[in-house]
């Protein structure tokens, strides 16, 4: 799809971290937070896969920032730190209040989770928001999944969306 879209002449294509706060899987009444609550997320193998994450109002930000700059290419929509599972899942889950993610063989969680899952959590790499970052001015408020996982629990997103929102141009914030 981006090849079709880089065809057209001055196309824009942004690819988005996993997106977490308000409003997503990732929130903290969302689904994937809820299958964390109940340890339904194991660790498999060394997961050592990278995610790249970023929170719902960074994302507008940047789509924000991107077409006022009027960028064309490919851009990542992500924050500063791409981050190995064995590292945001825990977090993640002490920030809910739940218990640590259980450990899992690779070629167990292979059948539970399926090839792409099982690349997802043990050889993905991670994505960089530096060519974003230099072309459009952007930067995300909230540059690590570990501030944003700790808002999740103290406000659910609530104060980062209001400080992005903030920021947008008075247009912009009267069509929400």
């Amino acid at each position: 799809m981006e090849s079709r879209a880089l065809s057209i002449p001055d196309s824009l294509v942004l690819r988005y971290g996993h997106l977490y706060g308000p409003g997503t899987s990732y929130a903290a009444d969302g689904s994937l937070t809820n299958d964390v609550r109940l340890r339904r997320i194991p660790l498999l193998g060394p997961a050592s896969g990278e995610f790249s994450l970023i929170h719902v109002a960074d994302a507008v930000e940047a789509t924000l920032a991107s077409l006022k700059r009027k960028l064309s290419g490919i851009y990542n929509v992500v924050d500063d730190e791409p981050a190995p599972v064995y590292e945001w899942l825990p977090f993640l889950a002490a920030q809910l209040g739940a218990p640590k993610p259980k450990h899992v063989p690779k070629l167990a969680g292979r059948l539970a989770a399926g090839w792409y899952g099982t690349y997802a959590m043990t050889a993905q790499s991670g994505a960089s928001n530096r060519k974003l970052k230099d072309q459009s001015g952007w930067a995300p408020r909230i540059p690590s999944w570990r501030t944003g996982f700790v808002d999740l629990r103290n406000s659910n997103g609530d104060v980062a969306i209001a400080a992005a929102a903030s920021s947008l141009p008075q247009q912009a914030r009267e069509r929400r």
